[in-house]
């Protein structure tokens, strides 16, 4: 690319681009519903009304940390854009007051307390939403259905003001007794004009004690459809995956490591240079998580000390760092050693922001011809995504590529910065310059480059396009059609000018489509990030007029600055100090072989490992627990099958069988080490014994793998002891599986008459813990949980069991309750080792750069 020769052709494409990229700022509103949306809530107003809502509906809760997030409902998103209407439907939900597709949640907390607050706003600022977590153990009152549900109902009247809420009906009932005495109970309602499809919008309401702690409106989406997506998905996943095995293979160990291998032999690894590159990147990618930093107390736990997260926080940092310099500072070395031997006649990219080569025509054509393919690029892209929805029914959402959660960061400019960096540079050198410098070298040596480059134009283009087909888009081959055609052109476009042109289109056209976010908030304080974004775009444009600023004109490449004048370094000769293998006289020197320090001896490892073993024998905290067992997998799989049959289940050949063993840590680690440790080894024993514990047992599954998609979730599983008792029997049901809706009173009776029928449940002093009520929508599911405190009554935990009710059948399954305080115990005590282990992995880092 050089402005001297050929002018005109370039100040033509540079009118198509700018039209290009004036057709793509039109089309992309059609193509993004993020861009539709108005965002006038910013993440201080966020953070500043949920203390405020906080202060009005729970004025004695004390928190004092705050995280806001800016996100979409997924679900709703693709339910809408596949089988509800289209993106024109989704679009259409922007701005009710029944639903909202992107919402704010904040979260208020303190450390080491339980009890926290979260707080719900639509993108205008309307609240949506607050759920208030009260401990289990926390006392409270013990009201009626009845006298629950007129708190919650005049509780979300008042907020959700009398027309929102008059819209809404009953839909289900459930509450569960806390270990304090209280009893919490939960109601679902449901609008009753407002549907799509077979979407519907609820409305969650949870009343603990006599407070309203929950007013959280949803959007239900039918469980058939989130199968039949996955089962779509699958087709993508399986395509990135064969890329995924494909770029490991040919780019990353014959291309990386092989080249790696090939140019160390001459010399040809410009190590200083690559790494110095890797490492500006790596440190912006550090700059992007330490400006993620408020949104990660998203995710903490309380149970952890605040130094400690942010310990562990700074050290994935460094960690990060580390890890990104050294690769990317292999990959960069690599691509860039095997194109300056492949085109000598490119100007060499560890230079090419020099003074010196930046104020020349051929960067300055290659810098804004990259420009100019990424706006050629961006009406490519949306073009393609209306023309493939319209004309072809695909779906291909562009939002993939467009988080709304970076209006979280502190500096929400700083992650698309880094990551579309990545990306180009990345993505640039591994996929485009890596395999086709190769191929030019290979074919070169055999006499037939044209066709060996031809080849890898191919190869790279369908890698590229296939690793990047596990974003979401159906069919699933969606992905390839659209990166395609655009990786050959940019495989052509490295092969005639270089990396540059194409680092340059790729960033700035990632950086446009991660940046938008930016640009449709209505947030004074972003301002700034968009000016970063902007000098960001503009930087690579910004060195070539720093350049010819700064030397006063422009002047042609020098050819020094070429990759055909790269002075290789010099072979590493043994150093004076080290002793030679051979003299010059061709004798032999005398070698000196000094003895292995003691703790390298056989003996000696021998020792340490038998000593480690029986420490682990006498301190091991887990009980040993080996029953006999007379069945193996076949016969497994053949008593669970009797077992069914005994009930009137016949299964076929295209049910899938599988039969594992379970260990009784493998099934419910957490509760067996409650019992061990606070009821001691004789009571757990004692339990074991009585079958209140699962002991280690058969797992015999059978799960149907033909017919329509939404009836491949109906599964069986048989659980069996070692001599083929059977333990418990579960029926998974589809959702849409029609049967009856039976009332509490007709289900609790069911429930009574079958743990009246089995010995193992009856006879004994159950007393109600929980009542769930599921409607679905062909029937009306229970979940009844009872516990036996005389089994066992200690810090909260108690034997339980659950029985299921769906439809008119029943499964139960017994096992070991335990207190949420007493989890958050055991997460308190790891947290402490935390920073042993940061330290550790900080020391490794250090010591792995350092050797």
């Amino acid at each position: 690319m050089n402005f001297e020769s050929r002018p005109w052709f370039w100040w033509t494409l540079l009118v198509l681009a700018f039209a290009c990229a004036g057709g793509a700022v039109w089309l992309f509103p059609k193509a993004l519903p993020l861009l539709q949306v108005q965002v006038d809530m910013s993440r201080d107003q966020a953070l500043a009304a949920a203390q405020t809502l906080q202060a009005e509906q729970f004025p004695e809760l004390a928190t004092d940390r705050a995280v806001a997030s800016f996100g979409r409902d997924d679900g709703l998103q693709n339910y809408m854009e596949l089988e509800g209407g289209g993106v024109d439907a989704f679009t259409g939900l922007l701005g009710q007051r029944f639903v909202a597709p992107y919402q704010w949640t904040v979260r208020r907390f303190r450390e080491s307390q339980e009890e926290e607050f979260r707080a719900f706003f639509t993108p205008e600022g309307r609240l949506y939403g607050f759920a208030r977590h009260v401990p289990e153990k926390a006392p409270g009152a013990a009201l009626s259905e009845a006298q629950a549900r007129d708190i919650a109902q005049a509780g979300a009247r008042k907020l959700m003001g009398p027309a929102l809420w008059a819209a809404y009906a009953p839909l289900s009932a459930s509450q569960s007794t806390r270990t304090g005495g209280r009893i919490d109970h939960t109601f679902v309602y449901e609008h009753q004009s407002e549907h799509r499809a077979e979407a519907r919008f609820r409305l969650n309401l949870v009343v603990a004690g006599d407070r309203l702690i929950t007013m959280a409106p949803y959007a239900y989406v039918p469980e058939a459809f989130s199968q039949r997506f996955d089962a779509l998905r699958s087709g993508n996943d399986t395509i990135a995956k064969v890329a995924g095995i494909a770029t490991f293979g040919l780019l990353g160990l014959g291309g990386v490591v092989g080249g790696w291998l090939w140019l160390a032999r001459r010399g040809g690894l410009a190590w200083r240079s690559a790494l110095a590159c890797s490492a500006v990147v790596a440190l912006m990618l550090a700059g992007a998580m330490v400006s993620n930093l408020p949104l990660s107390w998203l995710g903490y736990a309380t149970t952890e000390s605040a130094h400690v997260f942010l310990m562990r926080h700074a050290s994935n940092t460094l960690v990060s760092v580390a890890v990104t310099t050294l690769m990317l500072g292999l990959v960069f070395a690599v691509a860039e050693g095997l194109s300056r031997r492949a085109f000598p006649g490119h100007p060499r990219i560890f230079s090419f922001w020099s003074v010196e080569s930046s104020a020349s025509p051929q960067a300055l054509g290659r810098t804004v011809g990259g420009y100019a393919w990424m706006g050629v690029e961006l009406l490519l892209v949306s073009g393609f995504y209306l023309v493939a929805r319209s004309q072809f029914g695909w779906w291909v959402p562009a939002e993939s590529m467009s988080d709304p959660n970076i209006l979280s960061a502190w500096r929400p400019a700083l992650g698309p910065i880094a990551n579309a960096l990545q990306a180009g540079t990345m993505e640039e050198a591994l996929f485009r310059a890596v395999p086709l410098a190769a191929a030019a070298l290979v074919g070169s040596h055999l006499g037939w480059r044209r066709s060996a480059i031809a080849l890898a134009l191919v190869v790279q283009a369908l890698i590229f396009a296939g690793a990047h087909a596990n974003y979401p888009g159906l069919p699933s081959y969606s992905r390839l059609v659209e990166l395609f055609l655009p990786a050959l052109l940019w495989g052509l476009v490295f092969v005639r000018y270089g990396l540059v042109p194409c680092i340059v289109m790729h960033f700035t056209f990632d950086l446009a489509l991660m940046s938008m976010p930016l640009f449709v908030a209505a947030d004074s304080r972003l301002w700034l990030d968009r000016v970063l974004v902007v000098l960001a775009g503009l930087m690579p444009l910004l060195m070539v007029v720093r350049a010819r600023l700064k030397q006063g004109y422009f002047a042609g490449l020098p050819a020094r600055l070429r990759n055909a004048e790269f002075v290789a370094a010099p072979a590493l000769a043994p150093s004076a100090a080290e002793p030679l293998l051979m003299e010059p006289s061709g004798v032999l020197a005398p070698m000196v072989i000094k003895a292995r320090p003691w703790w390298l001896k056989r003996n000696a490892l021998v020792g340490a490992a038998c000593i480690g073993i029986l420490a682990i024998a006498v301190w091991g905290t887990k009980p040993h627990v080996t029953p006999v067992f007379t069945l193996d997998r076949e016969s497994a799989i053949a008593r669970a099958q009797e077992v069914l049959s005994l009930q009137g289940v016949q299964l076929d050949a295209t049910w899938k069988r599988l039969a594992i063993v379970r260990a009784v840590w493998e099934w419910d680690g957490q509760a067996v080490r409650f019992v061990w440790r606070e009821a001691g080894p004789q009571k757990f024993y004692q339990l074991l014994d009585e079958g209140k514990i699962a002991p280690q047992h058969w797992r015999v599954m059978f799960r149907n793998t033909a017919g329509p998609v939404v009836e491949r979730s109906e599964s069986w599983e048989v659980a069996l002891d070692g001599q083929g008792g059977v333990l418990a029997v579960f029926h998974q049901l589809p959702e849409g599986r029609p049967g009856p809706r039976l009332n509490r009173e007709q289900a609790q009776a069911l429930v009574k008459d079958y743990m009246a029928g089995q010995r193992a449940l009856a006879n004994r002093a159950w007393q109600e813990a929980a009542v769930q009520e599921i409607e679905r929508p062909a029937r009306r599911d229970w979940v009844f949980s009872y516990d036996d405190k005389s089994s066992l009554d200690v810090k909260g935990g108690t034997v339980r069991v659950t029985l299921n009710v769906r439809g008119d059948a029943l499964d139960a399954w017994q096992y070991i309750f335990f207190p949420e305080a007493w989890q958050r115990e055991q997460q308190q005590k790891e947290s402490e080792k935390t920073a042993l282990t940061i330290g550790k992995r900080v020391a490794g880092v250090g010591l792995a750069v350092l050797l």
